[in-house]
């Protein structure tokens, strides 16, 4: 009898002892965190699924204080008034393709006014996006832009053993080592797989094998997830 399994998301840990700093995000990481050395209010970083672009967002939002703003389903006047209250006017805006485009106009206006700094993320190079304002566009483009490049072997170690911790899921050093060398090294098929594994062995009650991880590779199904 398969056991019937729940998606409940486990809240990830954003802690920046667990933020892995690859030698080829080393310099992307430092510049991010030091806001003097920005060359504008705004800042853009820019990098595939699961790079971790959010966990990076929290890291500098716990440095500063900073705030995350949902650009979905505030009002410009709603907007406004938050932005003029928040203790510290430095912002996070976490994919910012998802966000509205007036509401992302007017924070990036009103930050800007207030003195304070505003970091964005997203996953999709903005310069291929189709948008309805000409005054985002323009702004977004000129944007400083900080891109997280695909993961080296290290980095996706790292990133299937805290996939593991944050999900209370036991990963032999076997599985991570076959997983590197026989699967595709980008950071989304990475996470596709490792919550694929999660599902497959929460619903059959069995441990993260070389068997398992066999099994749902050559199915591939995974790679459909969203």
């Amino acid at each position: 009898m398969q056991q019937m399994v729940l998606d409940l998301e486990l809240q990830p840990s954003y802690c920046e002892a667990d933020y892995h700093v690859s030698p080829a995000h080393e310099l992307s990481y430092q510049h991010v965190m030091q806001t003097s050395q920005w060359l504008a209010h705004a800042l853009l970083v820019c990098g595939s699924e699961g790079s971790g672009k959010t966990h990076l967002a929290h890291i500098w939002a716990n440095k500063y204080c900073a705030t995350f703003l949902n650009l979905t389903n505030l009002s410009p006047e709603g907007l406004n008034n938050l932005l003029r209250i928040i203790p510290v006017p430095y912002v996070v805006v976490d994919g910012i393709e998802r966000a509205d485009e007036l509401l992302l106009f007017h924070t990036f206006n009103t930050i800007k006014e207030l003195g304070g700094k505003l970091l964005m993320t997203t996953q999709v190079d903005p310069y291929y996006w189709q948008w309805h304002i000409n005054d985002v566009s323009s702004r977004i483009k000129a944007c400083e832009i900080m891109k997280l490049h695909e993961p080296d072997e290290q980095t996706l170690s790292v990133i299937m053993y805290k996939y593991a911790s944050d999900h209370q899921l036991i990963v032999s050093s076997e599985v991570v080592s076959f997983i590197l060398k026989h699967g595709e090294r980008s950071y989304g098929y990475i996470n596709r797989l490792m919550r694929a594994l999660d599902k497959n062995s929460m619903q059959h009650k069995r441990p993260v094998t070389l068997f398992l991880v066999k099994q749902v590779i050559e199915t591939g199904f995974f790679l459909s997830l969203s």
